[in-house]
Parts: structure tokens; C-alpha cells; sequence
């Protein structure tokens, strides 16, 4: 009896498992969205070791779901699309011609180009099978979608409803690990690959391999790209036998993720764009750094706070500067068609703009004692630069498809970070109102205290040492000192520094 059941158990153990056994040598990363109307599309791959080239064979199954000729799924190699082996399925499964596989790449982020056989870096690719599959003929609804931002003037209706077809891909790439882009590694544990997708484009003429394609949406939580990572080594396979792999059904990750995996494939991947992890670093230093810090600085009582303030957010500017460079060079320099990169081209210029002003303000300070309509616009651009600065670091991370926890971290530290520094101003405020010191430097940028006296960029003269104002400072307080001794001697109030008795 007993040994009956352990038999019984054995058996069934098999039974489950061996479905397992038979996809344990490939990898799989599917995305189920197109009752939500999204992506739908699934790849698995296997490395085949092949000792007579003494290289790897990449064997890869790919299937894209959809109803209609409009748009196209691709996949491709590496973190980006510059030197992607890219993967691209479209045409029309009522045509009665087969799925179209155009195999692309690309130097930069430009419309991507058929392969050319001879410059591969010896890798070769082969189609195996390319064909439609019909899944079901409901009748179709027409569906409005929206307008993107390459639609054109009218808004139109794409024949999308239910799905009807897959297309069903097998393609070979020979020597993969030879190919001349993105580096192809047996034995990543956390190889970086992209996907994109389009479900509006409704022109594709009949078996042309080199169509022009319409771009995806710019940001990936909108469901136009993404990245996901492969572990490699578990799909390398030392036997001939079954290369070309069979999807699991309903699988939608098996050796891959959408995050990068392990804690090396992670620290790897904050390489893998090095021009937009320093575009991150330096607008994060500035606007969740120096910028603050400036702010900061400025109602500090110690020193010379308006000379740090100044370096501070002096330095903090030329480090936006710069960042915008960078994410210029993201883009090779073309026009923004972003949000994101409208906005920072504003912001940038618009701090040049501020160093201008604060410049211009401490002049006319000297000589008027007082505010004036470029300080009130000083003040006010530079709270909307910072403001808008962190929005935008936001706007970037959602850009570049970062998940949702690093977004929603992001915005808990900007959150804190205005909290402490609003927090810090008007606690340096109040303590300025109450000790009467209203005139320092220190107290620039604060509210106006009791009795209204609290100005902007109020520098005390005796902290100022520029040779070129030696004169004019000189003017200044004479003049002052004298008012001082009339007021003192008449008993009457003291008065403003008539601004034509200042050498301009």
C-alpha cells in the first residue's frame, strides 16, 4: 500500500513538473494588454552553444496579438536604440500575405534601417517562420483613439477591435554574440533588451521591409516602450535538439523582469545610458541640491550670507547649464517634442534670465535702499524655477520609465525637501521680526516683518569691498550719515536716500 502511494506520488509529481522541464532551457517575457488596449506580444529565446563556430546561436519565438493592418511591435537587443538588433512585426493579417519581420538597427535615436548582411560584425540572421494564425472573427468595432503627437491635422478612427490574428515569428541569429551593436551575452544574468509599440499607423504597403514607422509615445507608462532584462545563462543550451522555443501559455515571466536583476544587474544598468544617468545626476545636484541650499544660505546670520548665496546658486546654474547640454546630446541636438524638454529649455533659459536680474537688483539696492519691480520679479522667477525644476525631475523620471517606486520616492524627497525649506524661511523669518534685525544681509530674502521693514537684498555696506562701487558706497553712506545727524538734531523722522544725490 505504502509503496503504491508513494508511486502515485511520484507520478504526479512528474506530471507536474515535466511541463516545467520542457521550458527550463529558454527565457520568456510576454505582456498580456490587449483587451486594455495595449501591448500584447511575447518572445522566448534560447542560446544555442555551438561548439563547431565555438560562438552562440540566438533562437527566438515571437508572437504579437492584435485585430487590423494599423501599427507595429517591435523588440530589440541592449538598453537603447542606438546598435539594437531590433525586431519588427507589422502588416495586415486579412492581406492573405504573411506577418512582415523587417530586422533593423540604428547609430542614434533615429527611424531605424534594414540591416545590411555585410556589416554585422559576423553575426547572421535568418528568418525560420513568419505566419498569421486566426484566433477568432467576431465582427469588428472601430475604436476612436486619441491624437498623439505625430497624428495628423484630423483625428481619425483606427479599425481596432477584438483580436483576431497572431502573428506567429521563429528567426535564428548565427554568431549572435559577433553582432557589431549592443553587446549579446551568454552569460549575462541580466541582459538589458527594449520594446515599442504602435497601434495607429495605417499605411504599410505589401511586403516592404524598409516602410517608414511612424514613432511610439515618448513615455513607457503610457504603454509605448519599455525595457526589460533577461537572465541569458538560463537559456543556453548545449543540445541541438528543440532550438526553436515554445511559448508557455499564460507565462508572462520566466528568467526576466522588468527590473534589472540582482544586485550586480542593477548596478550595471545605472551604466547602460551613461549620457542619461549624468543628465540625472546634474539637474538632481542642482535642483534638489544647490538650489535649495542657496535659498537656505541666504537667511543664515553668521558671515556674509548673500556671497554664499550667490556662489551657491551661481554654481547651481552653471550646473543646469550644463545638464541641458547633456540632455541636448541625449537627443543629437534636435528640436525638444517633449513636455519634459520644453519645460527644461525654459527653466534654463529663464535662470539666465534670474542671474541677470539679482545682478541688476543689487545695483539699484545700493542706491535705493529699497525693493523695486526687479526685485519682486527676481524673488518670483526664481521660487517658479525651483518649483518648476521639480516637477520636471518627476516629469524626467516618468520620460525614462522609471518604475513606480522610484518615482514615488522621488516625489516623497521633493516634498520633504519644500516642507523643511519653506519650514526654515519662515522660522528665520520670524526670529529676524522679532529681534528687530531688519537691515542684514542675513534677512534678505525673508517676508517683510513687523512694521514692513524687511528688504530685499538689504546688504550692509560696511560686508561690500568692490573697488568699482567704492565710490558710489562711499556717496552713500555720507549722504545717510548726514540725514542721521539732521533727524538726530531737528528730532525728526529719518528719511530715504534721495536717489539723485547717488553717483549713478
Amino acid at each position: 500500500m505504502a509503496s503504491g502511494l508513494s508511486a502515485a506520488l511520484l507520478l504526479l509529481a512528474l506530471l507536474i513538473t515535466s511541463p516545467l522541464l520542457a521550458v527550463a532551457k529558454h527565457v520568456q517575457y510576454c505582456r498580456f494588454g490587449y483587451s486594455n488596449g495595449a501591448a500584447d506580444f511575447c518572445m522566448a529565446a534560447t542560446n544555442y552553444q555551438n561548439a563547431t563556430s565555438a560562438t552562440h546561436d540566438l533562437y527566438l519565438t515571437l508572437t504579437v496579438t492584435r485585430s487590423s493592418f494599423a501599427g507595429w511591435t517591435a523588440i530589440g537587443t541592449g538598453p537603447q536604440m542606438g546598435g539594437s538588433l531590433m525586431f519588427i512585426v507589422y502588416g495586415d493579417p486579412t492581406s492573405g500575405r504573411d506577418p512582415i519581420l523587417s530586422i533593423r538597427t540604428v547609430e542614434g535615436h533615429h527611424q531605424p534601417k534594414p540591416i545590411d548582411p555585410a556589416n554585422t560584425g559576423g553575426a547572421s540572421i535568418r528568418i525560420l517562420k513568419s505566419k498569421w494564425e486566426l484566433l477568432n472573427s467576431p465582427p469588428r468595432a472601430a475604436r476612436e483613439i486619441t491624437r498623439r503627437h505625430d497624428d495628423s491635422e484630423h483625428p481619425h478612427v483606427a479599425p481596432q477591435g477584438p483580436a483576431t490574428h497572431v502573428a506567429r515569428i521563429a528567426v535564428v541569429c548565427y554568431s549572435c554574440n559577433l553582432w557589431r551593436g549592443s553587446s549579446i551575452s551568454a552569460s549575462s544574468t541580466s541582459q538589458p533588451w527594449i520594446w515599442a509599440w504602435n497601434d495607429w499607423q495605417q499605411v504599410f504597403p505589401g511586403g516592404d521591409l524598409n516602410a517608414r514607422l511612424n514613432m511610439h509615445r515618448h513615455s513607457s507608462h503610457d504603454g509605448g516602450w519599455g525595457k526589460f532584462y533577461v537572465d541569458m545563462t538560463a537559456a543556453v543550451k548545449t543540445s541541438s535538439d528543440n532550438l526553436i522555443p515554445t511559448l508557455a501559455p499564460g507565462v508572462e515571466r520566466l528568467g526576466t523582469s522588468d527590473e534589472p536583476l540582482g544586485a550586480g544587474g542593477y548596478i550595471t544598468s545605472l551604466w547602460e545610458r551613461p549620457l542619461k544617468m549624468a543628465h540625472w545626476f546634474i539637474m538632481g545636484t542642482a535642483f534638489l541640491v544647490l538650489f535649495p541650499l542657496g535659498v537656505m544660505l541666504m537667511r543664515t546670520s553668521s558671515g556674509n550670507p548673500f556671497q554664499r548665496h550667490w556662489i551657491v546658486q551661481l554654481a547651481a546654474t552653471g550646473l543646469a547649464w550644463t545638464g541641458a547640454v547633456v540632455g541636448l546630446a541625449m537627443t543629437q541636438f534636435r528640436l525638444p517634442h517633449t513636455l519634459h524638454q520644453w519645460v527644461g529649455i525654459i527653466i534654463v533659459l529663464g535662470l539666465g534670465v534670474q542671474a541677470v536680474l539679482g545682478w541688476r537688483h543689487h545695483v539699484v539696492f545700493l542706491q535705493l535702499r529699497r525693493r523695486t519691480w526687479i526685485s519682486h520679479v527676481h524673488i518670483w522667477l526664481g521660487r517658479s524655477a525651483v518649483l518648476a525644476g521639480w516637477l520636471n525631475v518627476i516629469a524626467g523620471l516618468l520620460l525614462s520609465g522609471q518604475n513606480t517606486f522610484n518615482v514615488v520616492c522621488a516625489a516623497i524627497v521633493i516634498a520633504l525637501e519644500s516642507v523643511i525649506v519653506s519650514v526654515w524661511v519662515y522660522m528665520k523669518g520670524r526670529t529676524a521680526a522679532k529681534g528687530g534685525d531688519q537691515q542684514t544681509e542675513a534677512h534678505s530674502l525673508m517676508p517683510k516683518g513687523e512694521g514692513g521693514v524687511n528688504e530685499y537684498f538689504a546688504l550692509e555696506l560696511d560686508d561690500l569691498s568692490s573697488d568699482d562701487d567704492a565710490d558710489d558706497i562711499g556717496d552713500v553712506k555720507h549722504e545717510m550719515q548726514r540725514l542721521r545727524r539732521e533727524s538726530d538734531d531737528e528730532g525728526t523722522p529719518r528719511r530715504n536716500v534721495d536717489p539723485s544725490v547717488v553717483k549713478s
